[in-house]
């Protein structure tokens, strides 16, 4: 539980575009971009894909990058060091 809390509050640092990323010159105008209108929470999914995750930088950390890219994390090599110190910080 404390890796979910730990990954949880790291989520909540990182500047999420709803809209991803665009190659530059490619940007929506500002009409066309989401916007976020109530946060309510996590799903099950959130927690059973953060355990899922858990297990991988736990047991399996040199094939996490390879994950991420297959979900389509962006910079996913980045992402995967990040998720390793979290991970690191709570393995005390």
């Amino acid at each position: 539980m404390s890796y979910v809390v730990a990954r949880l509050t790291f989520s909540e640092q990182l500047i999420d575009d709803p809209d991803g990323e665009f190659p530059e010159g490619e940007e929506p105008d500002a009409g066309d971009r989401s916007e976020v209108v109530e946060v309510l929470g996590f799903t099950r999914y959130v927690i059973a894909i953060t355990i899922v995750e858990y297990d991988f930088v736990k047991k399996h950390p040199k094939p996490l990058t390879a994950y991420f890219k297959r979900t389509r994390i962006p910079g996913a090599a980045q992402f995967s060091s990040q998720i390793k110190k979290v991970y690191a910080s709570i393995a005390k």
